[in-house]
């Protein structure tokens, strides 16, 4: 469940590279990038600071809601 919190989080507001949920959250915001849960890419060649969900997040995030429901 702390990577479907991330990936919320992420979809939600993005998460801060250097906030405080990032901080609390550190190990599961690690595993969830890890996973390519999300990512800070924007482009090719563009990064920000703001942790946003991937589409694999997206379908992890939908298929975790399928199996609970």
């Amino acid at each position: 469940m702390m990577l479907y919190d991330v990936c919320r989080e992420a979809w939600d507001k993005g998460i801060s590279t250097k906030g405080t949920y990032a901080r609390k959250a550190a190990n599961a915001v690690a595993i969830a990038a890890i996973e390519d849960l999300i990512t800070t890419r924007l482009t090719e060649q563009h990064y920000g600071n703001r942790w946003l969900l991937t589409e694999d997040g997206a379908d992890f995030m939908v298929d975790l809601e399928d199996a609970y429901s």
